[in-house]
């Protein structure tokens, strides 16, 4: 192996160690991302999730559970309100 390959898996690496926060933060927050940010993916499979999706899953329908009771109630309260 040639100093070049080990430089290109280190700077490879850095980059996966530096987006890993930013792939979990986008796969439980997806909304909190900056339009035109382009996160590289570590997915070999299209047709399978990666581990960060399947592990955000659950507070994925937890966070829309939430949001739809908060919607309904703010309905319930229009509609006794008479908006």
């Amino acid at each position: 192996m040639s100093c070049s390959n080990h430089v290109d898996f280190t700077e490879m690496n850095q980059q996966l160690s530096q987006t890993r926060s930013q792939r979990v933060r986008a796969a439980l927050y997806p909304e909190t991302l900056d339009e035109g940010i382009e996160i590289p993916s570590t997915q070999f499979d299209q047709a399978q999730p990666t581990a960060v999706q399947r592990l955000t899953e659950p507070s994925q329908m937890l966070k829309h559970a939430v949001v739809n009771l908060i919607n309904y109630q703010v309905s319930l309260w229009c509609i006794r309100k008479g908006y």
